[in-house]
């Protein structure tokens, strides 16, 4: 789910996202291999 703004409880339908992040931790830390999204 999005964030939300100041004064919401939920986001808007139109602001929801689903998200994959594929994550790997390497010796100098964490790198985002892959990354997708699409409305929820």
């Amino acid at each position: 789910m999005s964030g939300t703004y100041a004064g919401e409880e939920i986001p808007p339908a139109d602001r929801c996202r689903r998200a994959t992040w594929v994550l790997s931790r390497r010796h100098a830390g964490w790198r985002v291999e892959a990354y997708h999204d699409c409305p929820a």
